[in-house]
């Protein structure tokens, strides 16, 4: 009788082992999603801020030439003074797919040239003419959608997790 409440026991110690393991398993792995979400929040974040920035100011400050240069599904050029200093800066966003992936790409040129990149997993532009109609024709441009998507690889442990931001505004420059 000792053996079998020994043995008993032993059993009823190992599944709550058990038990315990996978709870301690299932915390961890949402604690890492939760760090990675947070990652790409904090990025997506700082991406809004450049581009509300930047299309806030399309077309300041521009008094001769077009101000919406050109626009298609996967880019934007238009002209602005970005840094209040009276001189017009030429400011093109565009996707840019090689090896590494796809990035979305921000390009200032005033005297020289200015690059900065982003890894993303989509990015889409989409202009808007006076009713809201979807159209790329630069001259019946009223407004410019962007949306941006990231996704930051990772190992998944389950189908579930879903890891990654997704973002999209509707710009209606006051200088267009």
């Amino acid at each position: 009788m000792n053996n079998l409440s020994i043995t008993g026991s032993f059993i009823i110690g190992g599944f709550v082992l058990l038990t315990l393991l996978y709870v301690y398993y299932k915390f961890s792995a949402r604690q890492q999603d939760m760090a990675v979400c947070n990652y790409s929040q904090t990025c997506l974040a700082g991406i809004n801020r450049v581009l509300d920035y930047d299309f806030d100011k399309l077309g300041y400050r521009v008094t001769s030439g077009t101000k919406l240069s050109s626009i298609d599904t996967f880019s934007v050029s238009f002209r602005a003074d970005l840094d209040n200093n009276g001189i017009v800066d030429s400011v093109t966003y565009y996707r840019m797919i090689d090896s590494t992936g796809k990035h979305m790409v921000r390009r200032t040129i005033e005297s020289s040239s200015k690059e900065w990149e982003v890894a993303v997993y989509e990015f889409k532009v989409e202009g808007f003419d006076s009713i809201g109609s979807l159209s790329y024709n630069v001259s019946n441009i009223k407004s410019i959608a962007v949306t941006i998507v990231l996704d930051h690889c990772r190992m998944v442990t389950d189908s579930t997790a879903n890891i990654g931001c997704y973002w999209k505004k509707r710009y209606f420059p006051k200088n267009l």
